[in-house]
């Protein structure tokens, strides 16, 4: 976490360097005090990433002996060049790397979530059951409309169409 340089102490990260010209990046692997700027000055140069480069083995160069002692003193890489640490070396070799946030108490399953309200296929509803009513002989029938006009036409005998 601090590396002890003479007479003070310097919080270190190991992260990445931008070089290269525009649409053609190339990164330098470093070591540096965490307030300096992402292309200020480093500690120490512990390898290279290109990300352009088609040979995997090419692609990121480091130096294992030295990205060893830095992670042996604390310096705490940053996702990217753990990423890229892991991909370029035996994870084994490295030394073992404390989480940068501790796991949750709980932690969230599929299973512990309650289950989600899923549309169930809609069955045949029964109707509703209707209430008997009493037969009704002094009942009154319906009004009915003149057999002269139908419900869809007005005065003149034409549909609301107008054709």
């Amino acid at each position: 976490m601090f590396y002890q340089k003479e007479d003070y102490t310097v919080a270190v990260k190991i992260r990445l360097k931008r070089f290269g010209r525009k649409n053609h990046p190339f990164w330098r692997i470093n070591a540096v005090d965490s307030r300096s700027p992402r292309d200020g000055k480093v500690l120490e140069e512990l390898g290279f990433y290109d990300p352009l480069e088609r040979d995997a083995q090419r692609a990121v160069v480091v130096r294992k002996e030295r990205v060893e002692h830095w992670l042996k003193v604390g310096a705490q890489p940053s996702p990217t060049v753990a990423q890229l640490l892991k991909h370029a070396t035996d994870a084994s070799e490295l030394p073992a790397q404390q989480p940068r946030r501790p796991a949750p108490a709980t932690s969230f399953t599929p299973a512990a979530r309650p289950e989600a309200k899923v549309a169930a296929p809609a069955a045949p509803a029964a109707p509703a059951p209707q209430p008997e009513a009493p037969a009704a002989t002094d009942a009154a029938p319906p009004p009915q409309q003149p057999a002269s006009e139908s419900p869809g036409q007005g005065e003149s005998g034409e549909s609301p169409a107008g054709a």
